[in-house]
């Protein structure tokens, strides 16, 4: 008589055998008993189905870049498709992307890592106690909803959340959160296994990422980190997904939903990693996210503003789908200090693409203003859309002390005048126009209207900073320059105003 022991452990087999083929998972011999000890361990319905993470095998394409290759596949299974990225570093280290879709009436859907080694901690940043929790010990249960450090065994981990989503279109998606579950721990007989559930609802598709390495992502006791760090969180205001940076849109775009975040060309937080930098953590996700990115420029050489802007469209008529010099002179100047960062000629190409499009739209799309010599300078517009069939809008300054920036960045790397010299144009109408942008308080108009008056709001103190940085990289500081930063500092001293640069 088979003793009952037996029985269910060939049950078990079995079972674990026809979930691999309905799942489309070659079996490797060696790994038989491992995915039985998954299976148990996991305690899953016969509802669901499951998928164990692995590296990348026979990538559909790959690309060979300074510092990584980069994996891309696609898989499509039963009721399932999982597309995979991954960037695998010369040193070691490894960024990895899932984006798992599931067809209409499949099941629950769980996504399990395994990790080895019997012992683990993790760190993270608390935003309800603004306090960093340090080497807590791993042990069985729920993860917090944040961006985790985990070390397990020899392996040190930065994972992020297995977010829900939907498409509301135009570059904008929405968060579902009732949809999403804790990240779970189990014991295994190696190591710890991290399960994730994403449900199947039609629409939707879950996303998850994570940084693998062999050494130390980030040192919290080293300058700054723990304040730099406690902001750069990809679970709140930012969201990072398989085709680029988004960040909680505004309730003056469209479309909008509580919960929704638009695809925004700025990546503010990649901009946090490549320029903060100091951490291993800030390399890996600087150079592979800003490579990313950069995947999303038009062939004309700008990044789009996807959903429409309520309140350009009213003013302007400009439609969903329009250029924001802002946006993408924050971004060529991210491409231009990776370069010098990494040396990876992508981030180069990126910066030239957008340098020689504004080039030539600056030529097309700017006021005009000329001094009492005759001498003309240049406000550039803001904004642009291909279809050119809106009414002229204004030239805001922080947006032209932006542009000045990147051009002086990029024509001193390139050593191309014709950046330079654009620069330089656009610098003589801010300073042709230097009294006009004071008010009578000292704070500073924020725009150039295209008949000719000043005005709006500005920043409280972003402008200033724009000043500040400006005038830092000129080789000859300009009065005109310090005139505004003199007067909009009186107008944020009285005001209370203390964050800007010193």
């Amino acid at each position: 008589m088979i003793k009952r022991s037996t029985l269910i452990v060939t049950t078990l087999i079995l079972a674990v055998m026809i979930a691999t083929t309905a799942l489309e998972i070659p079996l490797l011999p060696a790994a038989i008993s491992n995915s039985i000890e998954r299976f148990c361990t996991a305690n899953f319905s016969h509802s669901e189905t499951v998928y164990i993470h692995k590296r990348i095998e026979n990538p559909d394409t790959a690309w060979q870049l300074q510092m990584a290759t980069l994996n891309w596949k696609e898989q499509h299974r039963k009721n399932l498709q999982i597309e995979s990225r991954e960037f695998l570093f010369h040193n070691g280290d490894i960024y990895w992307h899932d984006k798992i879709t599931l067809e209409d009436r499949s099941k629950n859907f769980n996504y399990i890592i395994n990790y080895a080694g019997m012992e683990g901690t993790l760190t993270y940043y608390n935003d309800k106690t603004d306090k960093w929790i340090e080497e807590q010990e791993l042990t069985e249960g729920k993860l917090p909803v944040t961006d985790l450090f985990l070390t397990i065994g020899d392996k040190y981990i930065l994972l992020n959340q297995p977010f829900i989503y939907q498409d509301l279109g135009r570059g904008v998606v929405k968060s579902m959160k009732d949809l999403g579950q804790e990240i779970t721990v189990r014991k295994t007989a190696e190591g710890f296994q991290l399960l994730m559930v994403f449900p199947n609802k039609s629409g939707f598709w879950g996303e998850i990422w994570a940084v693998e390495s062999d050494s130390p992502l980030l040192d919290l006791n080293y300058g700054d980190m723990r304040q730099i760090w406690a902001g750069c969180n990809y679970v709140k205001d930012n969201r990072w997904l398989m085709d680029g940076a988004y960040f909680r849109t505004p309730e003056s775009y469209t479309p909008y939903e509580k919960n929704s975040y638009w695809k925004n060309p700025a990546a503010y937080l990649v901009g946090s990693f490549i320029l903060t930098g100091e951490s291993r953590a800030a390399d890996i996700l600087g150079y592979a996210q800003l490579y990313i990115q950069g995947q999303n420029m038009e062939r004309t050489g700008y990044l789009k503003t996807l959903p429409r802007s309520n309140w350009l469209y009213n003013d302007y008529g400009i439609d969903a789908g329009f250029f924001d010099t802002r946006f993408n002179s924050d971004l060529g100047i991210l491409f231009i200090e990776a370069y010098k960062k990494f040396n990876e000629e992508k981030f180069l190409d990126y910066a030239l693409q957008y340098g020689d499009f504004f080039t030539e739209f600056a030529d097309r799309f700017h006021h005009t203003v000329v001094d009492s010599q005759g001498e003309e300078g240049w406000l550039v517009q803001d904004y642009y859309h291909e279809e050119e069939n809106y009414r002229l809008p204004h030239s805001s300054l922080n947006h032209q002390l932006q542009e000045i920036l990147f051009l002086n960045k990029l024509g001193e790397l390139t050593r191309k005048s014709v950046f330079t010299n654009l620069g330089e144009k656009i610098l003589k109408g801010i300073e042709i126009t230097c009294d006009s942008w004071i008010k009578e308080d000292n704070d500073l108009h924020y725009c150039y209207y295209a008949d000719g008056r000043f005005g709006g709001s500005d920043y409280p103190y972003l402008t200033y900073n724009d000043l500040f940085n400006l005038q830092g990289l000129l080789n000859d500081t300009s009065p005109y320059l310090q005139k505004l930063m003199n007067a909009k500092k009186k107008y944020m001293d009285s005001n209370g105003i203390t964050r800007y640069k010193k």
